[in-house]
């Protein structure tokens, strides 16, 4: 089976920052060690297993020209991108790719069955390319059962495959230092402030990984009016930003995680759930449909019914035994496992 794959266009470097740009990498280097009839669609300095093609000498994020570029300017060169896949797939058996915007393109080649992992939020432009661009060649992959809600009036032909990380690059820790951690975007409705409420009441510490995301109108107001104001507070400390390798310290060294999200529709599968419980460390979030798939209340985590509810499972989260959350993550959400997953949907299309 000849795979094609094609990376996120803005950044594709192994483990670089992101959620699918890691989702990338896991599954292509898990991929490639089921299958060595790989080709990555990347740029010229991927380091990557497969056979390496590009348009780009250097990722996105690094292109000068890209930066400076609008909006829509920046569009044509991420749609450039995708279509220079599809443009050398004459080689190719099946498509994937893990951006909707090569939805379009896709289907300009109806004979190449192409499969799109949908992660993160949908938006409206989302919904827009599904109504407009959707075709019979093309089979979505949503990372939660969660998804199906949203998305199943928009898309006939789906699989659900959970995200996984390598499990190899994040080693448990079970001697826990004396804080709690918050890791992700700083938005409303991932519920930080709530967070940084408990900790306070509570006389806890709260380290912050994470800055606001510009592409939220309310996400900058937000940070000022919200959260910032905590941050002369010693028990609150915030790091805007950190690598990918020493991210990983902070959750091992952590009580638990805090994932007090309000609104599951903003979630597709987010790495932190994974990485946290990879490195022993259990998280508290909310209860509702998406945290119970992908969570085990009482095993690995604790999950609140209401707001007062996150006191309490502050005061319980030593309750839950730090080995077993790893063990939970080598059960759920392992790279290889998610790769086999994968590799068995490509035999099934084109068996189909």
């Amino acid at each position: 089976m000849r795979i094609g794959h094609i990376s996120p266009a803005k950044s594709n470097i192994p483990n670089g920052r992101g959620g699918p740009t890691r989702i990338f990498t896991y599954l292509n280097e898990s991929l490639y060690k089921i299958n060595q009839e790989l080709t990555v669609f990347g740029h010229k300095n991927s380091k990557i297993s497969g056979k390496l093609k590009y348009l780009y000498n250097e990722e996105l994020v690094s292109n000068n020209d890209f930066l400076k570029a609008e909006a829509g300017e920046k569009e044509l060169y991420i749609m450039l991108h995708m279509q220079y896949a599809y443009l050398n797939s004459t080689n190719i058996d099946i498509m994937q790719s893990h951006s909707i915007r090569s939805l379009p393109v896709g289907k300009m080649y109806p004979e190449l069955p192409s499969v799109i992992t949908l992660h993160g939020p949908i938006n409206d432009q989302h919904i827009f390319m599904l109504k407009k661009f959707n075709s019979s060649n093309v089979h979505f992959v949503l990372v939660s059962n969660s998804r199906k809600s949203q998305l199943s009036k928009y898309v006939n032909n789906f699989s659900i495959i959970l995200n996984g990380i390598d499990l190899n690059k994040i080693k448990p820790c079970y001697d826990k230092s004396d804080y709690f951690l918050y890791v992700g975007r700083i938005i409303p409705s991932k519920g930080l402030h709530l967070a940084i409420d408990v900790c306070l009441n509570l006389n806890k510490k709260l380290i912050i990984i994470g800055k606001p995301d510009n592409t939220y109108s309310d996400s900058e107001k937000y940070f000022e009016n919200e959260i910032h104001k905590h941050l002369n507070n010693s028990l609150i400390t915030y790091i805007s930003e950190v690598s990918h390798e020493e991210i990983f310290k902070y959750y091992q060294n952590a009580i638990a995680l805090f994932f007090p999200l309000l609104d599951p529709t903003e979630e597709g599968m987010p790495n932190v759930l994974a990485e946290s419980l990879a490195s022993g460390t259990p998280i508290i979030a909310f209860k509702n449909n998406f945290t119970t798939e992908l969570l085990e209340d009482e095993k690995d985590s604790l999950l609140a019914n209401t707001i007062n509810d996150l006191v309490r499972c502050v005061k319980d989260i030593k309750k839950i035994s730090n080995r077993q959350c790893r063990i939970n993550a080598e059960l759920k959400f392992s790279s290889t496992r998610m790769a086999h997953q994968y590799y068995n949907l490509y035999q099934h299309l084109l068996n189909k």
